[in-house]
């Protein structure tokens, strides 16, 4: 989405305006709101084109946000379906394989106990540099 000015009665007009594809391929834009004539925005914004393209960009972000999610939730993989996601089932025998999930615990045991080491120390001896 972004903010279009166009020309209207000798007067610059603000829209939301959203760009797409068509079925064919072919670029087109649809105006998403009608947001007024600039001279008369500029008596409640101070600066309305500004003010509007971030708006713009927020409901970008909204909307990407929103697709995400919705991507996240919906899609599952099934290992029975005939349409396969090959790179995913690689990684995944791989993954079993060397036993990652196993060493990863074991590091997260060892991570946990070489930081209670480091604070220690450090706070026997602040100076020793790691503090």
């Amino acid at each position: 989405m972004f903010v279009r000015k166009s020309l209207s009665h000798g007067r610059i007009y603000l829209s939301f305006v959203q760009g797409y594809r068509d079925e064919n391929g072919k670029v087109k834009q649809k105006t998403i709101q009608k947001l007024g004539y600039l001279d008369d925005l500029e008596k409640t914004y101070k600066n309305p084109i500004e003010y509007f393209k971030q708006q713009a960009q927020q409901k970008n972000d909204e909307e990407i946000n929103k697709l995400i999610i919705d991507n996240l939730n919906t899609k599952e993989i099934d290992e029975n379906s005939n349409q396969k996601n090959l790179g995913y089932f690689v990684l995944k025998k791989i993954y079993k394989e060397l036993g990652i999930s196993t060493l990863l615990n074991q590091k997260q045991i060892n991570i946990h106990q070489h930081s209670w080491w480091i604070f220690s120390n450090a706070y026997k001896a602040p100076c020793s540099g790691l503090a």
